[in-house]
């Protein structure tokens, strides 16, 4: 039983991605678990051994992390990232432009159930911690199922369980405090306010039930009920979160 997967987006406020944005990387890059995330998903794409023009598809984008990573390894590969919000595609489009020509990524500037992609088109599509804050997490996954060639691979992470903001501030504060000292770490915390007050948003739209909220289990049965084959299946994010590796049947 998959509780609350489907909610409206009319019916809670949303986080202010715009103002996330600005914030965002900062506070990404003093985040060691984040960017172990990043690398896992990385190192699954490694693994797949995708040929020279292979499409891969992010969605739910943001700032371009994962894309701009992918990008620096793998030049011969044609790029997609799409994500509604204006704040964070702007960020991603500078780093995709440092990167010059070789390396260019089509951003799609939109939301995930506007989108118009082909069936059959992507060879891979990823989505990192972007699923369960869409308004229909079930019709997203198999609209992926749909746009994904067959034999090609989803690799999603997705953020499950309840965020609680106290947690990550003290994991925070204590892994700058480790690398950084005071100071800087009470310069990052006063200057990034914003990524707290909105991630207490997420918070209270998870407790109302607006977002979906999902163990392991109740992940890869949304999965397999799109269709896929999940592959592997794991937590990561300190256990806030799921990473599963699907194939789409032949």
């Amino acid at each position: 039983m998959l509780p609350d997967i489907e909610a409206s987006k009319s019916e809670y406020p949303s986080i202010d991605w715009t103002k996330y944005a600005k914030h965002y990387d900062q506070m990404c890059n003093h985040n060691p678990s984040y960017w172990e995330m990043i690398n896992s998903v990385l190192t699954a794409i490694g693994t797949l051994n995708l040929p020279e023009s292979s499409r891969i598809l992010d969605i739910g984008a943001g700032t371009g992390n994962l894309l701009f990573s992918l990008a620096k390894e793998r030049n011969d590969l044609s790029l997609f990232h799409l994500d509604f919000d204006r704040g964070m595609n702007e960020l991603a489009s500078a780093k995709y432009n440092s990167l010059g020509q070789k390396n260019t990524v089509e951003i799609v500037a939109c939301a995930v159930e506007e989108a118009n992609f082909p069936d059959n088109h992507f060879d891979v599509i990823t989505t990192t911690n972007a699923l369960y804050a869409t308004s229909e997490p079930q019709k997203v996954l198999s609209t992926a199922y749909d746009w994904i060639k067959p034999g090609g691979q989803l690799v999603i992470v997705d953020f499950g369980r309840p965020q609680n903001v106290n947690d990550w501030a003290w994991y925070m504060a204590k892994t700058s405090l480790v690398t950084q000292g005071i100071a800087p770490t009470i310069k990052l915390f006063r200057e990034n306010w914003e990524v707290a007050r909105q991630n207490k948003i997420t918070a209270e739209a998870q407790d109302s039930g607006n977002y979906w909220l999902h163990n392991t289990s109740e992940f890869k049965i949304a999965l397999e009920k799109s269709g896929f084959i999940v592959n592997k299946l794991d937590q990561c994010y300190r256990g806030y979160s799921d990473i599963a590796v699907c194939s789409k049947p032949h």
